[in-house]
């Protein structure tokens, strides 16, 4: 409770000026929160009370047990839920495919497609004289149904085989993915956000033993501290990457 009403005070109370990622991000963590008093009261007791550290130590976040709730290729099954011709499509396969910050679809991302390889470049959000980086760039394998359903839409929208994509307003692309989630996964127990995506990106690479520095440097930190809040290595999915 302490924790919500922090944030509850950065967010409304204070009147502190915070990024619109970050404020989305605060958003997401007080709904994991409060699922968390839902589903255990502090004084409910009994062999369900999570208010007492158990012997392994924490807990994992909210988000990465809501992922577990999700099939395994729902990244897959949001794509392709996605409605035709919707301006959130291409956005959308790069949350899938990248990770990458709501803010930086709204500084625009290049997508470049060449013999069989799909390139990102993406402007980094979140960037100050010590943290994020400006720019990153990543390249991965058109192996997968993400990366082919991207590759087909930079080939027809593009130019030269280089398409710029961007959204104009984080809020309403969030509030754009938690809808579809609503009515592709409407049993789950778990909402998605662009966070969501970003998370199992985490987990992905980590699943491939990509930690450290090259971690840091594929989510947009400046050092490798922050990956720890995005899962262990057992929670991802292997894919091809780089």
């Amino acid at each position: 409770k302490e924790y919500i009403r922090a944030a509850y005070n950065k967010l409304v109370i204070n009147g502190d000026a915070i990024p619109v990622d970050e404020a989305h991000h605060l958003i997401d963590l007080i709904d994991d929160w409060l699922d968390i008093l839902r589903r255990y009261p502090p004084h409910g007791g009994g062999a369900d009370c999570r208010w007492s550290t158990p012997p392994g130590g924490q807990t994992r976040k909210g988000k990465r047990r809501g992922l577990a709730r999700l099939p395994e290729k729902w990244r897959e099954l949001m794509v392709g839920a996605c409605p035709a011709g919707s301006e959130y499509t291409a956005p959308l396969l790069l949350s899938a495919l990248v990770g990458l910050r709501p803010q930086e679809l709204r500084h625009g991302v290049t997508v470049a497609v060449k013999r069989g390889y799909i390139a990102v470049r993406i402007e980094g959000a979140k960037v100050t004289a010590k943290n994020g980086q400006p720019v990153r760039s990543m390249v991965f394998r058109i192996d997968n149904v993400i990366a082919q359903t991207l590759a087909s839409i930079v080939s027809k929208q593009g130019a030269g085989g280089l398409l710029k994509v961007s959204i104009n307003d984080p809020r309403t692309y969030c509030d754009f993915v938690r809808s579809l989630s609503r009515r592709v996964f409407p049993d789950a127990g778990y909402i998605v956000t662009p966070y969501s995506f970003r998370h199992s990106f985490a987990l992905d690479q980590k699943a491939q033993h990509v930690g450290g520095e090259a971690l840091a440097k594929a989510l947009g930190h400046a050092s490798g501290r922050s990956q720890k809040a995005y899962g262990s290595t057992g929670q991802g999915v292997p894919r091809q990457h780089l």
